[in-house]
């Protein structure tokens, strides 16, 4: 009989042991994310990946990335097949608006910034990654909820 049950502890702590905690992100989720765009290799279809609140930072330290793809994560509800090809770092935005606005499916619909004030205009990264940085900085203690409330355009005309 003890040898039965420790037969049937040992199998317990084995497939135990294998198990990992779908709902969070693993620790170099980020990083991999980050790879596959870098690489043009992300696939199009894919949503945006299950992050959090906790991943804002680590995105962050990549958001000024300049380098030019064509494969990147395409809002579910866009109307338009083709995306141009974007930046690293307006992607890396785009995934933490989706994440600020608890909406993994995409922030938006679309995958750039429009300035109401002067819809023909082209807002760059290099115009937009200061208001994440400090939006950022003033609220990261803050919990998901009130980071839903506090947009990093706030008294802006700038929106995604």
């Amino acid at each position: 009989m003890k040898r039965i049950l420790m037969l049937m502890f040992s199998a317990l702590v084995i497939i135990t042991s294998g198990c990992k905690k779908k709902d969070a992100a693993p620790k170099d989720a980020v990083e991999q994310y980050v790879a596959l765009l870098k690489s043009n290799t992300y696939e199009r279809n894919t949503p945006i990946p299950k992050f959090g609140k906790d991943q804002i930072s680590a995105l962050l330290k990549y958001a000024n990335d300049s380098q030019v793809i064509q494969n990147f994560p395409i809002p579910t509800y866009s109307s338009l097949a083709g995306y141009p090809a974007q930046k690293v770092g307006v992607i890396i935005l785009y995934t933490i608006e989706s994440i600020r606005l608890q909406r993994l499916e995409g922030a938006s619909t679309r995958l750039h910034v429009t300035d109401s004030a002067a819809p023909q205009r082209t807002v760059d990264l290099t115009e937009l990654l200061p208001y994440y940085t400090s939006w950022w900085e003033k609220n990261k203690d803050k919990s998901a909820d009130e980071l839903k409330r506090t947009s990093p355009f706030e008294g802006t005309t700038l929106s995604w």
